[in-house]
């Protein structure tokens, strides 16, 4: 089974929406690390306004969880500015209501299902 790139899934949504690329800095204290992500979005309410976001995650020692947290923290941040943007979990919601188990695929086929939307709205 493939493992989803965050970053990746990421800076394709910030893409679509107009925003910039990503801007990832890591910090480390002793053993643990923490992932702070910065990019601007533009406005909901007035695209040729661009907003500056800066997320941070939670220190840890392991990557997949100070990486996760900072993910989340961005999706926040987005929500915060009108932009709801689905993580992981509903993904592995819908794929769980198609019986389906390959996440990474269940990504893919919501994917082509939307990407007319996606395109028409915001691209």
């Amino acid at each position: 089974m493939q493992r989803i790139d965050y970053f990746k899934w990421l800076t394709e949504v910030l893409q679509c929406l107009g925003g910039t690329p990503l801007q990832v800095e890591t910090t480390e204290r002793l053993q643990f690390k923490k992932i702070t992500i910065s990019f601007e979005i533009p406005l909901r309410q007035d695209s040729g306004t661009m907003m500056a976001i800066v997320a941070s995650g939670k220190e840890s020692p392991v990557q997949m969880t100070y990486e996760r947290t900072a993910i989340k923290a961005c999706l926040l941040e987005l929500e915060s500015y009108g932009y709801l943007i689905p993580d992981l979990s509903w993904f592995k919601i819908k794929a769980l209501r198609r019986n389906q188990h390959d996440i990474v695929s269940i990504c893919e086929s919501l994917s082509r299902e939307n990407l007319h939307d996606i395109v028409s709205e915001f691209c």
